[in-house]
């Protein structure tokens, strides 16, 4: 088992290392092709720099690159070539070695199911069964004989209490004597039956048990003696993998020596781009010279242009110095000018003032003068309105008077009537001051007295200030 376990373990690591030596020799080969490729670009590459000027020998340098690149790829072939010879060879043995390991497993497999099987059988649930069977029946066996013993005493017991109870005869004495005899053989007869089964019962699993021993020892044999020739290949694998470690060692000091010679590559490529990139800044150095030579020469012209451009803006500034003199000028009379409109305003402010102060002590007297005739008006309308209560109780009483004349009524009582009416119109409340008030003689003077003031309220500042602002 631990040479099959060991061939498991090294059989992928051979098949890895044949992996990394293939896909090694196609990486070679690769690298080889872009190594061609940039050889020819760098030559492409110097004959386009020899126009830039750049220093000679570097195709030399990248051919010696070349050669060196080749002798290392056919070495890299050579030994690629041998391990792949010694990898085929090894492949072979190893073939072998699994072939009989694999029959060598089918042997072990069939011994390995063989001892299962006596296992199983010894280990088999009938086996314990039948011996956990003949331990319960010898346990109900002493149970019974048990329970005989113990009805027997019940029976004898109760014999003795019925002598003791009942005076016998001893004809019923004797026939009670038979009877217990007759129990006692029946129950014996009974017991000797289940006995003499089970006891049948023991002897044929005894039997069995003879025949599983029997097996067992035939099983015991035969594994032996495949554990013996098991052992016996187990000492050729042995001999076979100390074969496949020499064999391992020298492949890992073929993968160390390719190793090695992936670093030196890996350095020349290093060295190669580093030439490259080299070759690359000569580029650009002589690329950025003739760019920087071409920027000089466009900035002569520009600095041309702008000679010109100063000249011509030289003489904008000094005919634009000439307008700025005119125009400063022109700034000191606006200047004198806008003082004498500030001396305007503010003597205009001092007078809209003081005509302010007017309008104000004017605002007040009208105000005065409109509450003083909104009174007049008030009472001129509640004088109207008890003027023309009057004359609705004149026309009453002028009615009644006309009836009181077309009546055939005594003039006693129409003086009665009279003197009632008399003293009604006495009782009202109108003074004859407000009957004066009311008369239309005094509203027309009153309206005079308006109109005049209004008149000659026409003549106030107002107007004044309206022919100012105007």
């Amino acid at each position: 088992m631990n040479s099959n376990n060991f061939f498991k373990r090294v059989k992928p690591k051979i098949d890895q290392l044949v992996y990394e030596y293939n896909t090694f020799n196609s990486d070679i080969e690769e690298k080889y092709q872009e190594y061609l490729y940039s050889i020819n670009h760098s030559q492409i590459s110097a004959v386009q720099l020899q126009n830039y000027f750049v220093p000679k020998g570097t195709n030399e340098l990248l051919l010696q690159y070349e050669k060196i690149f080749r002798q290392q790829i056919s070495e890299l072939r050579n030994y690629l070539s041998k391990i792949t010879f010694r990898k085929s060879k090894s492949e072979g043995i190893l073939n072998i070695g699994l072939q009989d390991d694999l029959l060598d497993d089918d042997l072990l497999e069939k011994t390995q199911n063989d001892i299962q099987k006596a296992q199983k059988l010894l280990d088999n649930q009938d086996l314990r069964e039948i011996q956990d069977s003949v331990v319960e029946d010898l346990a109900k066996i002493n149970e019974i004989s048990r329970n005989n013993t113990r009805k027997k005493l019940l029976l004898r017991n109760l014999s003795d209490s019925l002598l003791h109870q009942q005076n016998l005869s001893p004809r019923s004495l004797k026939n009670k004597i038979s009877f217990e005899n007759q129990c006692d053989t029946q129950l014996s007869n009974d017991f000797e039956k289940e006995i003499s089964e089970l006891k049948n019962e023991i002897q044929e699993r005894k039997k069995k048990l003879k025949d599983y021993e029997r097996e067992t020892n035939k099983i015991d044999k035969e594994s032996k003696a495949i554990k013996e020739k098991k052992q016996l290949q187990l000492n050729d694998e042995l001999e076979t993998i100390e074969k496949n470690k020499l064999i391992l060692d020298e492949t890992i000091d073929l993968d160390n020596k390719i190793n090695a010679i992936l670093q030196e590559n890996k350095t020349l490529s290093y060295q190669l781009d580093d030439l490259r990139a080299e070759n690359e800044r000569l580029r650009r150095e002589n690329f950025t010279a003739q760019r920087d030579k071409a920027n000089l020469e466009n900035a002569k012209k520009d600095i041309i242009k702008m000679k010109s451009n100063c000249e011509r803006l030289q003489r904008e500034i000094e005919k634009s110095e000439k307008d700025l003199e005119i125009y400063r000028k022109i700034v000191n009379d606006l200047e004198i000018q806008v003082k004498d409109k500030e001396n305007q305003y503010t003597n205009s402010e001092s007078r809209i003032k003081s005509l302010e102060g007017m309008m104000k002590e004017t605002d007040s007297n009208l105000v005065n003068t409109i509450h003083k005739k909104q009174k007049e008006i008030d009472l001129m309308n509640s004088v109207s309105d008890t003027k023309a209560v009057i004359e609705d109780q004149f026309d009453n009483y002028s009615d009644e008077i006309v009836k009181l004349f077309n009546s055939d009524l005594s003039r006693s009582t129409s003086e009665k009537v009279f003197d009632q009416q008399i003293k009604v119109q006495t009782n009202s409340n109108f003074s004859h001051d407000d009957l004066i008030d009311s008369s239309p003689i005094k509203q027309k003077i009153e309206i005079k007295d308006i109109n005049h003031m209004h008149n000659s309220s026409q003549d106030n500042p107002i107007d004044e200030l309206t022919s100012l602002f105007s």
